[in-house]
């Protein structure tokens, strides 16, 4: 009997040192089968908020990474604007229009860097779902074309919450506004004269038909200066207004006065010359790269006659509307990404906090008292001794 109360007295005092090297008062589920069974939910809840914590960084760090991306574009269409103003002073030369040309060359070959840029995980950033190829390309010369996916990733950042982590190349940079966004206007390159068209307005949206129209330039029984507008879709000369002799009663021009037509009113300033010809046509969406491939042509090619400036005007005049389009679209990106982020933010601290709930609550199921486990030791040390004498 002396033996056994002695052994167990060592047993206890074991599992006491044990408890106390350790720091946790359940060392097996026999200990505390209720307690052992709470501490083990509450240490998978902490594991799964654990993981989705790591979501959320790697969320966070691919969103931060696409905006620095969209910071850069930021700046480079700011640069893009500034040259393109610069190249439509009218005291630049065909030479000094080059010039500017090369520098935008460099500039649309830093655009397709920046689509084409990766994460720290070697994936493409504007790839969408395609992560694993270059979302861009060249078919011929500076035509770009999208190879990446629409498709959205999400990423679980809390309990209930995921949120997207990408936006793709194509919504970023191939599906932007042209023009006043509704209809867009152009000079025929063939035009003799120094007629500039600008980008138009809407002024009646419910008289919009969608068609092409033409302005076409003539002379009329009067000898004057004079235009037609032409519904190429239809095939009808819609100013003059039927039945109106054409051109004979075509109206006379005069330059910077509006021409209205079907909710639409653009404006031909300069000389345009009999037969010069200016498109109205309904505004499809455009890519960046289209924008800069436009603009580098133009001065590429451009002359030192009125009529060469002249196409650089409208050209440019487009051109420098696409590009604020385009400004609008990458701050919208920027807003969300920006919401995504604060979002993030919110969950991250959600987490955090359910953490150390319940961190403490398995701490007061599973942790020793030290007070408590110490006391006990000592008494247990005291029995041991006297069992042993």
């Amino acid at each position: 009997v002396s033996v056994g109360n002695v052994l167990e007295q060592q047993a206890k005092l074991a599992k006491l040192q044990q408890q106390l090297s350790s720091g946790r008062r359940i060392l097996t589920p026999a200990d505390d089968p209720a307690g052992a069974a709470q501490a083990l939910q509450f240490a998978d809840k902490i594991s799964s908020l654990e993981r989705l914590q790591q979501n959320a960084n790697i969320a966070a760090n691919r969103l931060a990474q696409e905006d620095a991306s969209l910071e850069q574009t930021s700046n480079l269409i700011r640069r893009v604007r500034e040259l393109s103003l610069d190249a439509n002073n009218g005291s630049k030369t065909a030479a000094d229009r080059r010039l500017i040309a090369a520098e935008l060359r460099e500039r649309f070959n830093e655009l397709v860097q920046i689509g084409n840029g990766e994460d720290g995980n070697g994936e493409y950033l504007c790839a969408g779902t395609a992560r694993r190829e270059p979302p861009f390309g060249a078919v011929s010369g500076r035509e770009i074309e999208y190879r990446g996916d629409q498709a959205e990733r999400f990423g679980q950042v809390g309990p209930t919450r995921q949120l997207s982590v990408n936006h793709s190349g194509y919504d970023l940079f191939m599906r932007i506004p042209q023009g006043n966004g509704v209809f867009v206007t152009a000079a025929n390159p063939g035009n003799t004269g120094s007629g500039v068209i600008d980008n138009g307005l809407v002024t009646d949206p419910s008289a919009l038909t969608g068609h092409d129209y033409q302005v076409r330039f003539t002379t009329n029984a009067a000898g004057e200066l004079a235009y037609l507008v032409e519904d190429v879709t239809d095939g009808a000369i819609v100013l003059p207004a039927p039945p109106a002799v054409v051109p004979d009663d075509a109206p006379a021009y005069s330059s910077g006065e509006p021409i209205n037509v079907d909710g639409m009113s653009i404006t031909i300033s300069g000389t345009p010359e009999p037969g010069d010809e200016f498109s109205v046509l309904p505004a499809t969406p455009q890519s960046l790269f289209a924008t800069l491939d436009q603009l580098i042509s133009v001065l590429e090619d451009a002359e030192d006659t009125p009529a060469n400036r002249a196409q650089i005007h409208s050209t440019i005049g487009g051109v420098l509307a696409n590009l604020d389009n385009a400004s609008e679209n990458i701050l919208r990106i920027r807003a969300e990404v920006g919401s995504r982020l604060h979002a993030i933010d919110a969950e991250v601290a959600g987490n955090e906090d359910s953490t150390l709930a319940f961190k403490t609550a398995m701490s007061q199921i599973a942790d020793l008292d030290y007070a408590s486990a110490i006391s006990e030791f000592q008494l247990q040390l005291v029995g041991l001794q006297a069992a042993q004498q």
